[in-house]
């Protein structure tokens, strides 16, 4: 159970930078989502 709570807080540690990436890297960001869609298109397909 503690793995999973420094996970969480790991995670959520990660969101501002997560963000300000996106947010200097717009296009990325786009690429990204169109990967993530597109992958979950594909494991519906299936």
């Amino acid at each position: 159970m503690q793995n999973i709570k420094n996970w969480l807080s790991a995670m959520s540690g990660m969101v501002p930078d997560i963000l300000a990436a996106i947010d200097s890297h717009p296009f990325a960001a786009v690429i990204i989502a169109v990967c993530v869609v597109g992958w979950r298109w594909n494991n519906k397909e299936r």
